[in-house]
């Protein structure tokens, strides 16, 4: 099954990951060829399987540092490329699924930055998040703001943005994918 049979099967299954999905995305080279085939496809449509594929992302990048998996094609950046597609969504609910993620080991967290928290933009993620009491809510608050003082963001957006898509464009094993057919709007 390659990226474009995996969307095909995600869109006649009612925007759901099905068994057999589920399977083939364990395979990272196939992740990282469905990421590439979405990057021009409007997000928010995917964001089930985005976040679905995102789970076997962490999966894959803990076995990856404890040592129990390899990955000598270089697929250990899928968890940022996964990441990205879902800022590119724009749901300010998956903020606390990537600040999640963000702390599974030192080397993600170093590298999963702010910027993929504000999506949805700064207001609509500040409002989300002003909203929750939990002590995550608080930290992430506190992380954003933190990058807002320090960096700037609006600035730095479209270059932080085309060094996500040049990265996801990068193929460890080849030409690029081709992108998938125009998918169906939602009505």
């Amino acid at each position: 099954m390659n990226s474009h049979l995996i969307v095909d099967e995600y869109f006649n299954n009612g925007n759901a990951v099905t068994p057999g999905m589920a399977s083939m995305l364990g395979d990272p080279a196939l992740r990282h060829a469905l990421y590439q085939a979405l990057l021009n496809q409007p997000a928010a449509l995917f964001r089930p399987l985005l976040l679905f594929a995102l789970d076997l992302e962490v999966e894959f990048r803990q076995a990856l540092f404890e040592g129990a998996r390899l990955d000598p094609d270089g697929y250990y950046e899928g968890i940022y490329h996964c990441a990205f597609l879902l800022y590119r969504a724009g749901d300010p609910v998956d903020t606390l699924k990537l600040w999640q993620v963000k702390h599974i080991n030192m080397d993600v967290g170093s590298s999963l930055g702010a910027e993929y928290f504000l999506g949805a933009g700064v207001e609509k993620t500040m409002a989300l998040l002003d909203g929750w009491s939990d002590e995550d809510a608080i930290a992430i608050v506190e992380y954003i703001n933190d990058f807002l003082i320090h960096d700037n963001w609006q600035g730095g957006r479209e270059a932080w943005e085309a060094e996500c898509v040049a990265s996801l464009t990068f193929s460890p094993n080849g030409p690029t994918a081709q992108p998938i057919h125009s998918v169906p709007r939602c009505t």
